[in-house]
């Protein structure tokens, strides 16, 4: 993923209130104001550095104990098996089409793609909600996805014809 619309940050002081809070009904097109860790929040926009990952970091300074949303929406050519492959942080926990596909409850050092989420996705439009956590005072996020065979596909809607078509997905397996 290249863009990802952010809300945040929020604060947190233990895992369980990192763990009441999900993306429910907070659909990126809604210009509702949250109440943030530091004054009030609505969705921004934000990109993938060339590296592949996001640094919530750089758009705040002081991210301890702080928690973001990211929702993009995945756009699939064919149905088929996919892989998400995940490098993370902070706790995070990842949401496909309202349903949690993802939940890493251990804070470490970051590595590209070091997770792998299987999923069947159908063809259409996917939406996926994201939260993540600081670790040591840093928030770094990569997420990319590939055909069966490890192949990086493009999920931008001009690559799927009839992309306003909602799709289906379900999980299949993840794993470290």
């Amino acid at each position: 993923f290249l863009k990802y619309n952010i809300l945040g940050p929020f604060n947190y002081n233990s895992r369980d209130e990192y763990n009441s809070s999900n993306p429910g009904n907070m659909d990126f097109r809604n210009k509702t104001i949250f109440k943030g860790k530091y004054s009030s929040v609505s969705w921004f926009k934000g990109t993938n550095d060339l590296t592949g990952s996001i640094s919530l970091n750089n758009s705040i300074t002081d991210v301890r104990d702080t928690y973001f949303f990211l929702s993009s929406k995945l756009f699939i050519k064919n149905d088929g098996y996919y892989y998400l492959l995940l490098g993370r942080e902070g706790y995070t926990d990842i949401w496909l089409n309202g349903k949690k596909i993802f939940s890493g409850i251990k804070k470490h050092g970051f590595i590209h793609g070091q997770y792998y989420i299987k999923v069947h996705l159908s063809k259409g439009g996917h939406d996926l909600y994201i939260k993540t956590s600081n670790y040591k005072n840093i928030i770094r996020l990569s997420l990319r996805v590939t055909d069966i065979n490890g192949r990086s596909i493009n999920t931008s809607p001009g690559n799927s014809p009839g992309s306003k078509k909602k799709g289906s997905g379900r999980l299949i397996e993840s794993k470290y």
